[in-house]
């Protein structure tokens, strides 16, 4: 009965479906817990631990359980949805990509923090923003400080845990497409931890 009992670990299933290896980890997100996964997988990868990795995020708010406990904690005035995202990292040399680590890379991660404030984002072209609730919402606007900006909640409704990793995909969309060349990303769940992705195209990049 694991699978049943551990239906939060949707990324973990998919790692023994495919038959990834290496390091790995779950993290319980109600908020930051995805970034720290980026963050995690940059770790990884920067201290030689694997030379690929996957970080992302899956979660529902349509379960009728989950529903009821944020109706509990104050947060019956989102839209509740269902998703996950994940971005595959690898390293890219200092001078772009290279012909056996980077090649093909749509971006690189600048910056992947659990942050005070969002100072990294500054010089972001755009900003895409992952609130949960409206009062996350307020300050997110206030740290975008008059840039352009996608709230990803808005549009897509709230998907808990896979909100924010949704918000580096369209971030990197909007990146792939010409849109923007550096993009902010700034998430703020109920533990109240502010999450700052910055991502950058990339001087060389094919498709």
């Amino acid at each position: 009965h694991t699978f049943q009992v551990l239906n939060n670990f949707a990324m973990c299933h998919g790692a023994i479906l495919e038959g990834t290896g290496g390091p790995n980890g779950a993290f319980f997100s109600r908020g930051a817990g995805t970034v720290h996964a980026l963050a995690e997988a940059v770790f990884a990868i920067e201290d030689g631990d694997c030379k690929r990795a996957l970080a992302g995020g899956a979660d529902t708010a349509l379960h009728p359980v989950t529903w009821a406990e944020l109706v509990r904690d104050g947060f019956g005035g989102v839209t509740p949805s269902e998703g996950a995202g994940v971005l595959a990292l690898t390293r890219v040399d200092a001078g772009g990509p290279s012909s056996t680590t980077g090649a093909g890379a749509l971006a690189i991660v600048e910056h992947v923090a659990v942050a005070e404030d969002a100072r990294a984002a500054i010089g972001a072209d755009l900003v895409v923003i992952a609130p949960w609730g409206l009062p996350a919402r307020t300050r997110l606007l206030e740290l975008a400080a008059g840039r352009p900006v996608l709230d990803v909640t808005a549009a897509l409704g709230e998907s808990l845990a896979a909100t924010p990793a949704i918000a580096w995909l369209v971030a990197l969309d909007a990146i792939v497409g010409g849109r923007t060349r550096r993009a902010a990303i700034l998430s703020l769940g109920i533990d109240g931890e502010l999450g700052v992705v910055v991502l950058r195209g990339c001087s060389r990049r094919r498709p």
